[in-house]
């Protein structure tokens, strides 16, 4: 946090973190975003393959 800070500083570039509550666990992001489709009804079957790629948008299901 500090270089980048440094270094957007120098280059008079706005440089912008979430607070570290928030930019702990990539795991806690997925979780919440998989709660969201769980409570909208949305469901996968068994077979469903991992995409790490695939882009979380609101109402989208695999």
């Amino acid at each position: 946090r500090d270089v980048a800070t440094s270094e957007g500083e120098a280059r008079d570039l706005p440089v912008l973190f979430p607070t570290l509550q928030l930019s702990t666990d990539n795991a806690a992001m997925i979780a919440a975003a998989g709660l969201r489709q769980l409570r909208a009804g949305a469901r996968a079957s068994l077979d469903l393959k991992a995409l790490p790629t695939l882009p979380i948008e609101t109402g989208s299901t695999p």
